[in-house]
């Protein structure tokens, strides 16, 4: 299926979903916390904010995360492929221009599927997955661990955990439910609950 046949959603306008009581500790001395969503045809995803981030986020709170004692903790948790979701524009801001480089370093598989921040995928979304995603099905399909991230590991990792639920057979509301059921918070717009749902569908018919 082409990209422009993928559902268009247009941005929530005014929606602003507090995470603060469902972010873990940002500050250095705090571990890395993976949130594991189990796939119904195995495998695992862990989901989880932007491993190393640096600077102040749009709540004011403080990251000083390290980068190289993140990406510890997710080979340690058995991940062997990372799947990131921000723009390359994005990591920079985020503090961690070098990830890719670093994830490749430690011997991890990295696929990069971008998405703009509070929202659903778009078109340019849609062609990195094409070229992206059947890898990372690949990996869950060994019933290997995938570790999926994009700035809070909210918005864009609940949607994108959704939608590989829905490749596996799951329903678009299901699909949400189980994902927030292992990480609150996740899954931030009406948009993107709209792009999980209608996602779902085609999936469903493909």
């Amino acid at each position: 299926m082409s990209p422009s046949a993928w559902p268009v959603i247009a941005p929530a306008q005014g929606l602003n979903l507090s995470d603060t009581a469902t972010m873990r500790e940002p500050h250095l001395s705090s571990p890395l916390h993976i949130d594991a969503l189990p796939m119904p045809r195995g495998g695992t995803l862990g989901l989880v904010h932007c491993p190393g981030r640096q600077g102040v986020d749009g709540s004011g709170r403080v990251w000083n995360r390290d980068l190289s004692v993140d990406l510890q903790a997710i080979k340690a948790w058995g991940a062997l492929t990372v799947l990131t979701l921000v723009g390359e524009h994005e990591l920079v801001h985020l503090g961690v221009p070098h990830l890719p480089q670093a994830v490749r370093d430690r011997g991890l598989a990295w696929v990069h599927v971008p998405i703009p921040d509070f929202e659903p995928p778009n078109d340019l979304t849609m062609t990195a997955w094409s070229r992206g995603i059947p890898d990372v099905l690949a990996s869950l399909a060994r019933q290997e661990r995938v570790l999926v991230h994009c700035a809070a590991g909210l918005g864009r990792t609940g949607t994108v955990a959704a939608m590989l639920l829905t490749l596996q057979g799951v329903a678009g509301d299901e699909a949400i439910a189980r994902v927030r059921a292992v990480r609150p918070g996740t899954i931030e717009t009406a948009a993107q609950e709209a792009f999980v749902r209608q996602f779902s569908v085609r999936a469903a018919s493909a």
